[in-house]
């Protein structure tokens, strides 16, 4: 019996090592696949905010070109604006002169 019984405790302690070295294996495969997860949300965040940082930029440019062409827009008008009133001015001096003209020489 005792050389049966010392097989059984070699067994015992056979199944004991396995089940250590299994749980050793498992925690390390878990903590390789927290740490794969965490580098793939890590490269995912950084993923979406460069993504959402390119489409401000491109927001961001498109506001600028329109800023851009509404202030050309109103240079523009305040040009035309500004031609037409020395137009008036100057035929409204024109009037004005030969008014003072007529009035000084036709009294």
């Amino acid at each position: 019996m005792d050389i049966s019984m010392e097989e059984v405790i070699k067994n015992i302690i056979h199944i004991d090592k396995n089940a250590a070295e299994l749980k050793k294996n498992f925690d390390k495969e878990i903590e390789e696949r927290k740490k794969r997860i965490k580098d793939e949300i890590e490269n995912l965040k950084t993923e979406i905010i460069d993504k959402e940082v390119e489409k401000i930029k491109v927001q961001q440019e498109k506001e600028i070109q329109e800023t851009l062409k509404n202030a050309k827009a109103m240079k523009e008008d305040a040009y035309k604006s500004c031609e037409e009133m020395k137009r008036k001015f100057q035929l409204q001096k024109d009037n004005l002169i030969q008014d003072i003209f007529n009035h000084i020489f036709n009294q």
